[in-house]
């Protein structure tokens, strides 16, 4: 439970001033370390908030704290949800689900922006350019990192390796997102074919986010 918040919190700071930070409401709170667990760590959160605000903007220090609500409910393993894909509409709880997964492993604003990114653009062009699909978003907070998972019932994409040598200028903006889209990947992958596509990107902690 302690390294799982000292990994939420240095998502969003230093890792000094993370530690810090727990420290101090650890002490706030009258909880030990080896003693921080589901039952206490409500109390040790609510002895952070004014700390927060000392590091970081009321905007990232929502969102941390959001996430670290979510601790006691944390498993050490990986987490899927899969969102059917079907309108624009379906693209709302694709956005929510990659908050979901970047609070779940710890990964900060810059990741969570490259998540989202990632999950708008693959949802969209599934809703867009195919009669439907789905998007799976898999968390692992051992790996720290999150796994997109857009697969579709289309006909396929012809021209991947113009798209990716960014020669290629659709009117629709299909090669610009998918090009795009795996720039902001550490590890990219598309298997396509006349029965439909299947892209996989991951993103996770590299020390800046």
């Amino acid at each position: 439970m302690l390294q799982r918040m000292l990994t939420l919190c240095g998502g969003y700071m230093s890792s000094i001033n993370a530690e810090g930070v727990v420290a101090r409401a650890l002490r706030a709170a009258g909880v030990e370390r080896e003693r921080l667990n589901g039952s206490n760590v409500t109390q040790v959160i609510e002895a952070m908030r004014p700390a927060l605000r000392l590091f970081l903007n009321a905007t990232h220090s929502s969102q941390l704290l959001a996430a670290l609500e979510q601790l006691p409910a944390m498993s050490s393993g990986p987490t899927e949800q899969v969102i059917p894909l079907r309108s624009e509409a379906d693209l709302v709880p694709c956005r929510q689900a990659a908050r979901a997964a970047c609070a779940t492993v710890g990964l900060g604003p810059f990741a969570l922006q490259k998540v989202a990114t990632l999950v708008s653009e693959l949802a969209r062009n599934v809703v867009k350019y195919t009669p439907g699909g789905t998007l799976t978003i898999r968390a692992n907070p051992t790996s720290r990192s999150v796994v997109v998972v857009a697969e579709d019932q289309g006909k396929g994409i012809p021209n991947l390796d113009e798209i990716f040598s960014g020669k290629y200028r659709s009117r629709t903006g299909l090669g610009l997102g998918l090009a795009g889209c795996r720039r902001l990947s550490q590890r990219f992958e598309v298997q396509t074919g006349p029965k439909g596509t299947r892209i996989e990107a991951e993103v996770n902690f590299d020390g800046r986010q």
